[in-house]
């Protein structure tokens, strides 16, 4: 039986990846620098509110990252512990002014 193009595809690519001198798995307890300079945009417990923001992130083609989302199998997928909402520093500004546009400027995490 002959593979599909979809499995071909993946295959060639994950040949690219594990052949690249360049690529290196992420070691435990090492970070990409990409989350070093995410800062947190709101922390919340909304599920509505989380998607609102990350559509509204999407649109303006902001990288964000929802930190703290697989909390949910600790707590039981009960919403009690807060997940977080992080963007790069470079665009914490814009961020917020996106947010505070839309109405809800007032989930805003001061620190």
């Amino acid at each position: 039986m002959r593979a599909g193009p979809v499995l071909e595809a993946f295959e060639e690519g994950l040949r690219a990846i594990v052949t690249d001198r360049r690529f290196r798995p992420f070691t435990p307890g090492a970070r990409p620098a990409i989350f070093a300079r995410m800062k947190e945009l709101v922390r919340t417990n909304d599920a509505v509110l989380i998607s609102f923001i990350e559509a509204l992130m999407r649109d303006a083609g902001i990288a964000y990252l929802v930190a703290d989302q697989n909390m949910s199998v600790v707590d039981g997928s009960l919403g009690i512990l807060p997940r977080r909402i992080m963007v790069e520093e470079d665009e914490l500004v814009r961020a917020r002014a996106i947010l505070a546009d839309a109405g809800i400027g007032h989930e805003i995490e001061k620190h």
